[in-house]
């Protein structure tokens, strides 16, 4: 593993990403991952780019990936829990939230919360 190749592709890629470039930023974290792909971080980073890019099925597989190598990640939890967001499973996603704040949800709170979005996903589609 080249750790001083991975933080060049790590410095690259951010700059790219705050220019907006985040097609050129993603090559740069893939790169990054396939030297250590158990870097947790470039997952993360990875994920958020994805993110911007609205590919959110692709960024909530590279956040569970980091997940899978640092299940404690803070970080990596409320990212996922934004994907899922996205991709308009809310109850998924504030559990989510949840872990991130070290808590877990009961199954009552998440199944009321998934009922809740429900009736206003269905209620806005009216107007």
């Amino acid at each position: 593993m080249d750790v001083n190749n991975c933080e060049f592709l790590h410095q690259q890629g951010e700059q790219l990403a705050r220019s907006g470039d985040y097609e050129a930023a993603l090559k740069h974290y893939n790169q990054s991952l396939e030297i250590d792909p158990s870097d947790y971080l470039a997952w993360i980073r990875r994920g958020c780019i994805l993110t911007h890019l609205d590919r959110y099925q692709e960024a909530l597989e590279s956040f569970e990936t980091a997940l899978s190598i640092c299940p404690q990640d803070r970080t990596a939890w409320v990212f996922r829990g934004v994907t899922l967001h996205h991709l308009g499973d809310y109850d998924r996603a504030y559990s989510s939230y949840a872990r991130s704040e070290g808590k877990e949800r009961s199954a009552i709170a998440s199944k009321l919360t998934q009922v809740v979005h429900r009736f206003l996903d269905a209620a806005m589609s009216e107007y």
